[in-house]
């Protein structure tokens, strides 16, 4: 399996029912693939997943 670089994995849900499913290597890029979306996506279902985020931070994290 090929190794990625990508930071962000970003899981959402379209207004007509789409699944959008991508990959964000920065902070930047992560923002710019939002605001072309916004309209697009419902943002009570946007999820988005860091994975250079520390462990100990994953594990105290709360769902609204």
């Amino acid at each position: 399996m090929r190794q990625t670089n990508n930071r962000y994995t970003v899981n959402a849900v379209g207004t007509e029912g789409q699944i959008y499913l991508t990959n964000c290597k920065d902070k930047h890029e992560l923002k710019q693939w939002l605001a072309k979306h916004e309209h697009h996506i419902i943002k009570e279902e946007l999820q988005i997943i860091d994975k250079k985020r520390l462990q100990l931070f994953k594990m105290f994290s709360f769902k609204k």
